[in-house]
């Protein structure tokens, strides 16, 4: 028999008043039908638990979900205000990455700094945070050289650390100075 023959069994049974009653699958006592929620999507036609059982269990659900929820908040205020700064987390994950990518631990970091007396190995710039030094490596071998700014950076990947056309791009730059 299918769902919908079965359906509509049950409706013309409550029609024609053969299916007065239901039990409830949640406190088990069987209650008038009209104790039940219309449901079409159960072959009843009806919830599987009374209204009042289903009035209880959303009542509880609520009310665990909003304890659940405010003592998460504040165990979540706690830990950030109290274990975690943004900074300190940013700073780790750079920490990882540069290990990660690189092979770089922080020390070997914090001695390239100071090698480079804080700055760039190509323009001389001073760095002002962690965020502005990038750690120049060799493509194939995998080597680590030193540290320079997002520009050097950028511009050295850009002539694809070819001595050759790096040394012509200073000669194009010395013919065409101005001054």
């Amino acid at each position: 028999m299918c769902f919908y023959s079965t359906a509509l069994a049950h409706k013309v049974a409550i029609l024609f008043g053969d299916f007065m009653e239901k039990k409830c699958s949640r406190c088990k006592e069987t209650k008038p039908i009209e104790e039940f929620s219309k449901n079409r999507n159960n072959k009843s036609g009806y919830e599987s638990e009374c209204k009042s059982c289903r009035k209880e269990r959303h009542k509880n659900t609520y009310v665990t979900a909003r304890v659940n929820k405010k003592l998460t908040e504040e165990e979540k205020a706690n830990y950030y205000k109290n274990y975690v700064r943004k900074d300190y987390v940013k700073e780790k994950q750079r920490n990882s990455i540069r290990f990660r990518k690189y092979g770089v631990t922080t020390e070997q970091y914090t001695q390239m700094l100071i090698n480079q007396s804080n700055k760039c190995g190509i323009c001389l710039n001073t760095f002002s945070n962690s965020k502005d030094t990038h750690i120049d490596h060799d493509h194939e071998t995998g080597i680590v050289r030193g540290l320079l700014c997002r520009s050097c950076n950028t511009g050295f990947g850009m002539f694809r650390e070819n001595i050759t056309v790096l040394n012509n791009a200073i000669k194009y730059a010395e013919v065409h100075k101005k001054g």
